[in-house]
């Protein structure tokens, strides 16, 4: 769901072992700066949204008047991308097949979900896939209630992967190149179908990877389109003698997904290269080591700061942010329906104060035109009555 975009954007990334705070303003002035959980002494959620945690950190960075936008950790959301849509498929139809699949889901335990979606660019037969998102209800009711309780509105909440993809995006921008195939023929390359190599390498697998301190989430990517989003038991921890349990974890992950029913077209790609960013991407020797093992490519990617060097452990805080900005390729939101609603009225504001504009100036107007109308109807009275006056001195005179 696309909002309508902030001037400011306040971002909040609550880590396994550290918390992320980013304010970014359109024209690059950016507020960035990270808590250490274990270094300020807390063991629990409660003990981090009580007075000496995150509205703290806030108040001391002079954020706490601002709605914050938070990341939904990947491993409490879900996506799945659906393929049988046609491309003439409208957006209220749209919008009630994407429920019927929330229902669906919903039917397999006792919770309600939330859901977004967001189209993607077409892949080979598949003329328009759709990709879905899914929490549960709770997760952000949840998120958003510590929030309040400490004085702080929610602006809105997004899948942690799905901002990972939005900061790669933007750092990288070669990356999304919609390079693919529809219907047999090329959409880019030369006139005879053959591709250029710079569209052959947009047009095969990105893995990104944002390793935690106990757990990861992979992100899968084919050009601009999102694959799969999955969680990793993985994290930097299980790396200290070696990488053989991310590693597992990462095939698991491929293999699944490949044997899935999701663009088939996509599937016959190779992993051109694997994107790191987290805190576990740091690590001295992992990014070349897990290059060596998938025999590809590797990189560690985050945003660039004033002094000049990428910060991979704030790709997720920046991802959300730019979805706050409007400048994201995706902004599917997984906030709670009030706060939907709100972001929905504060879009809509403009349309109303426009309308409650022109009513009063077509009110106006109209008084205007009623006392003209009024003045001229009674400068004839006032004629007529005249006449009248003038007729009554006559008729003595007659008689």
């Amino acid at each position: 769901m696309r909002y309508r975009p902030r001037k400011i954007a306040c971002a909040l990334d609550v880590g396994q072992s550290s918390v992320k705070l980013l304010k970014m303003q359109r024209g690059g002035s950016v507020v960035h700066a990270k808590y250490d959980l274990v270094q300020e002494g807390f063991l629990d959620a409660s003990e981090l949204y009580g007075e000496s945690g995150i509205i703290k950190w806030l108040r001391e960075l002079k954020l706490d008047k601002l709605p914050i936008a938070v990341a939904i950790p990947q491993y409490l959301c879900t996506t799945k991308v659906l393929n049988d849509y046609p491309k003439n498929t409208k957006e209220d139809a749209l919008q009630t097949l994407i429920d019927v699949e929330t229902r669906n889901l919903a039917g397999l335990s006792d919770e309600s979900f939330i859901s977004d979606y967001q189209k993607m660019e077409p892949v080979g037969d598949v003329e328009m896939p759709v990709l879905a998102a899914f929490t549960r209800q709770i997760v952000p009711e949840q998120e958003q209630t510590q929030l309040e309780n400490i004085g702080v509105t929610m602006a809105n909440a997004t899948m942690g992967g799905l901002a990972l993809v939005n900061a790669l995006f933007a750092l990288k921008p070669d990356v999304p190149k919609p390079a693919l195939r529809l219907g047999g023929q090329q959409q880019a390359g030369s006139a005879t179908g053959e591709q250029n190599p710079e569209a052959q390498k947009a047009s095969e697998i990105q893995v990104i990877l944002d390793i935690g301190k106990e757990s990861s989430t992979c992100v899968v990517t084919y050009g601009p389109n999102i694959l799969n989003t999955s969680s990793l038991m993985a994290g930097a921890d299980h790396c200290a003698n070696g990488i053989d349990q991310l590693l597992n974890e990462l095939n698991n992950v491929l293999d699944n997904w490949r044997n899935s029913e999701s663009l088939a077209e996509a599937r016959e790609g190779r992993i051109a290269k694997i994107w790191l960013c987290g805190g576990g991407a740091l690590k001295a020797g992992l990014p070349e080591e897990l290059g060596r093992r998938c025999n590809c490519d590797t990189e560690v990617f985050g945003p660039v700061f004033e002094e000049g060097r990428s910060e991979p452990e704030f790709a997720v805080a920046y991802g959300v942010a730019l979805q706050e900005l409007g400048e994201a390729r995706y902004s599917i939101s997984l906030a709670p329906e009030d706060v939907r609603w709100r972001r929905c009225r504060e879009d809509r504001f403009g349309v109303l104060a426009v309308a409650c504009v022109l009513f009063f100036v077509f009110a106006f107007a109209m008084l205007g035109y009623f006392n003209y109308t009024m003045d001229v109807e009674c400068s004839e009275m006032h004629l007529k009555i005249a006449s009248l006056r003038k007729c009554e001195d006559i008729i003595p005179r007659l008689d």
